[in-house]
Protein backbone atom coordinates (compact mmCIF):
# COMPACT_ATOMS: atom_id res chain seq x y z
CA UNK A 1 0.00 0.00 0.00
CA UNK A 2 0.73 3.72 -0.76
CA UNK A 3 1.77 6.26 1.91
CA UNK A 4 -0.07 9.06 1.46
CA UNK A 5 0.28 12.13 3.25
CA UNK A 6 -3.30 14.03 4.41
CA UNK A 7 -3.02 17.58 5.80
CA UNK A 8 -6.29 18.17 8.04
CA UNK A 9 -4.68 21.92 8.19
CA UNK A 10 -6.73 24.67 7.84
CA UNK A 11 -5.92 26.19 4.33
CA UNK A 12 -4.33 29.48 5.94
CA UNK A 13 -2.42 27.63 8.33
CA UNK A 14 -1.25 25.06 5.10
CA UNK A 15 -0.66 28.42 3.34
CA UNK A 16 1.74 29.90 6.15
CA UNK A 17 3.29 26.10 7.06
CA UNK A 18 4.47 26.35 2.87
CA UNK A 19 5.57 29.86 3.30
CA UNK A 20 7.78 28.77 6.13
CA UNK A 21 9.36 25.99 3.95
CA UNK A 22 9.90 28.38 1.54
CA UNK A 23 11.67 30.61 3.32
CA UNK A 24 13.73 27.93 4.60
CA UNK A 25 14.75 26.42 1.58
CA UNK A 26 15.41 30.28 0.56
CA UNK A 27 17.70 31.00 3.25
CA UNK A 28 19.47 27.72 2.41
CA UNK A 29 20.10 28.58 -1.00
CA UNK A 30 21.11 32.05 -0.26
CA UNK A 31 23.42 30.92 2.32
CA UNK A 32 25.06 27.98 -0.13
CA UNK A 33 25.10 31.00 -2.79
CA UNK A 34 26.99 33.10 -0.73
CA UNK A 35 28.93 30.34 0.46
CA UNK A 36 29.88 30.05 -3.15
CA UNK A 37 30.31 33.14 -3.73
CA UNK A 38 32.90 33.83 -0.62
CA UNK A 39 35.16 30.89 -1.56
CA UNK A 40 35.13 32.13 -5.30
CA UNK A 41 36.39 35.39 -3.74
CA UNK A 42 38.68 33.93 -1.25
CA UNK A 43 40.35 31.50 -4.30
CA UNK A 44 40.13 34.29 -6.45
CA UNK A 45 42.31 36.52 -3.94
CA UNK A 46 44.33 33.64 -2.57
CA UNK A 47 45.49 33.07 -6.20
CA UNK A 48 46.21 36.71 -7.13
CA UNK A 49 48.46 36.45 -3.55
CA UNK A 50 49.92 33.55 -4.94
CA UNK A 51 50.77 34.84 -8.60
CA UNK A 52 52.39 38.33 -7.15
CA UNK A 53 54.70 36.56 -4.35
CA UNK A 54 56.04 33.79 -7.52
CA UNK A 55 55.87 37.14 -9.57
CA UNK A 56 58.29 38.68 -6.78
CA UNK A 57 60.21 35.59 -6.78
CA UNK A 58 60.88 35.08 -10.15
CA UNK A 59 62.14 38.88 -9.93
CA UNK A 60 64.38 38.20 -7.94
CA UNK A 61 66.28 35.01 -9.27
CA UNK A 62 66.05 36.65 -13.02
CA UNK A 63 68.00 39.96 -11.43
CA UNK A 64 70.42 37.27 -10.17
CA UNK A 65 70.72 35.12 -13.16
CA UNK A 66 71.67 38.22 -15.01
CA UNK A 67 74.01 39.63 -12.68
CA UNK A 68 75.51 36.48 -12.73
CA UNK A 69 75.39 36.21 -16.92
CA UNK A 70 77.47 39.59 -16.77
CA UNK A 71 79.99 38.60 -14.40
CA UNK A 72 79.78 35.57 -16.60
CA UNK A 73 80.01 37.10 -19.78
CA UNK A 74 82.76 39.84 -18.64
CA UNK A 75 85.05 36.71 -17.82
CA UNK A 76 84.56 35.29 -21.38
CA UNK A 77 85.52 38.26 -22.60
CA UNK A 78 88.65 38.31 -20.64
CA UNK A 79 89.24 34.48 -21.32
CA UNK A 80 88.74 35.28 -25.15
CA UNK A 81 91.28 37.61 -24.57
CA UNK A 82 93.41 36.18 -23.41
CA UNK A 83 93.18 33.40 -25.66
CA UNK A 84 93.38 36.05 -28.69
CA UNK A 85 97.16 37.41 -27.16
CA UNK A 86 98.36 33.16 -26.48
CA UNK A 87 97.35 32.65 -30.31
CA UNK A 88 99.33 36.21 -31.04
CA UNK A 89 102.19 35.20 -29.17
CA UNK A 90 102.29 31.57 -30.19
CA UNK A 91 102.41 32.97 -33.62
CA UNK A 92 105.19 35.73 -33.10
CA UNK A 93 106.79 32.48 -31.48
CA UNK A 94 106.10 30.07 -34.17
CA UNK A 95 107.64 32.81 -37.12
CA UNK A 96 110.28 33.70 -34.46
CA UNK A 97 111.83 30.49 -34.00
CA UNK A 98 114.71 31.58 -32.31
CA UNK A 99 112.98 34.12 -30.33
CA UNK A 100 112.47 31.96 -27.90
CA UNK A 101 115.85 30.46 -27.38
CA UNK A 102 117.04 33.78 -27.27
CA UNK A 103 114.83 34.84 -24.40
CA UNK A 104 116.14 31.67 -22.87
CA UNK A 105 119.95 32.47 -22.90
CA UNK A 106 119.15 36.40 -21.46
CA UNK A 107 117.14 34.90 -18.56
CA UNK A 108 120.29 32.65 -17.90
CA UNK A 109 121.99 36.29 -17.08
CA UNK A 110 119.81 37.14 -14.40
CA UNK A 111 121.17 35.47 -10.91
CA UNK A 112 118.58 34.10 -8.15
CA UNK A 113 117.08 37.00 -6.28
CA UNK A 114 116.20 39.15 -9.79
CA UNK A 115 112.56 40.45 -10.73
CA UNK A 116 111.76 41.04 -14.05
CA UNK A 117 109.82 44.24 -14.11
CA UNK A 118 109.14 45.03 -17.90
CA UNK A 119 110.14 43.62 -20.94
CA UNK A 120 110.38 45.72 -24.42
CA UNK A 121 111.19 43.50 -27.56
CA UNK A 122 111.37 45.89 -31.12
CA UNK A 123 112.39 43.85 -33.99
CA UNK A 124 115.98 43.35 -32.42
CA UNK A 125 116.25 45.54 -29.66
CA UNK A 126 115.34 44.62 -26.38
CA UNK A 127 115.03 46.51 -23.88
CA UNK A 128 114.77 44.55 -19.66
CA UNK A 129 114.40 46.42 -16.49
CA UNK A 130 114.46 44.69 -13.38
CA UNK A 131 114.99 44.74 -9.83
CA UNK A 132 118.32 42.76 -7.97
CA UNK A 133 117.59 41.93 -4.30
CA UNK A 134 121.07 41.71 -3.10
CA UNK A 135 125.13 42.81 -3.67
CA UNK A 136 125.98 39.32 -4.23
CA UNK A 137 123.43 39.14 -6.91
CA UNK A 138 124.50 42.07 -8.16
CA UNK A 139 128.00 41.03 -8.98
CA UNK A 140 126.47 38.36 -10.28
CA UNK A 141 124.76 39.75 -12.68
CA UNK A 142 127.48 42.07 -13.76
CA UNK A 143 129.94 39.44 -14.71
CA UNK A 144 127.52 37.64 -16.43
CA UNK A 145 126.95 40.22 -18.78
CA UNK A 146 130.68 40.93 -19.30
CA UNK A 147 130.91 37.67 -20.01
CA UNK A 148 128.04 37.48 -22.83
CA UNK A 149 129.26 40.90 -23.94
CA UNK A 150 133.07 38.78 -24.55
CA UNK A 151 130.86 35.63 -26.57
CA UNK A 152 129.70 38.44 -28.54
CA UNK A 153 126.26 36.81 -28.95
CA UNK A 154 124.50 40.23 -29.29
CA UNK A 155 125.71 43.32 -31.67
CA UNK A 156 125.47 45.31 -28.26
CA UNK A 157 124.61 44.91 -24.40
CA UNK A 158 125.00 47.64 -22.33
CA UNK A 159 123.29 48.46 -18.63
CA UNK A 160 121.87 51.93 -19.21
CA UNK A 161 120.75 52.50 -15.43
CA UNK A 162 121.44 51.48 -12.26
CA UNK A 163 120.34 52.77 -8.74
CA UNK A 164 120.96 51.68 -5.32
CA UNK A 165 117.74 52.00 -3.51
CA UNK A 166 117.24 50.06 0.33
CA UNK A 167 119.04 47.06 0.26
CA UNK A 168 117.89 46.52 -4.07
CA UNK A 169 119.37 47.76 -7.02
CA UNK A 170 117.17 48.46 -10.09
CA UNK A 171 118.94 47.98 -14.01
CA UNK A 172 117.78 48.77 -17.09
CA UNK A 173 119.38 46.80 -19.63
CA UNK A 174 119.14 47.62 -23.20
CA UNK A 175 120.05 44.47 -25.92
CA UNK A 176 120.49 44.70 -29.59
CA UNK A 177 120.72 41.16 -31.35
CA UNK A 178 122.87 40.55 -34.36
CA UNK A 179 120.57 40.43 -37.83
CA UNK A 180 122.03 37.47 -38.60
CA UNK A 181 120.61 35.45 -35.31
CA UNK A 182 117.13 34.04 -37.17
Amino acid sequence: MEKTNINLLPTATRFQLSQIRLARKLKKTAFIVIGFWLFIVLVTFSLKTFILYRKKVLANEKAQVETALDQVSSEIGLQQSLILRLKLAAEVISKRPYFSRSLDDLFLLFPEGTEIQRISIERVNIKISGRILSLASLQEFERRVADTRREEKYQTMEMTSLNGGKGDWTFSLEIKENKNSG
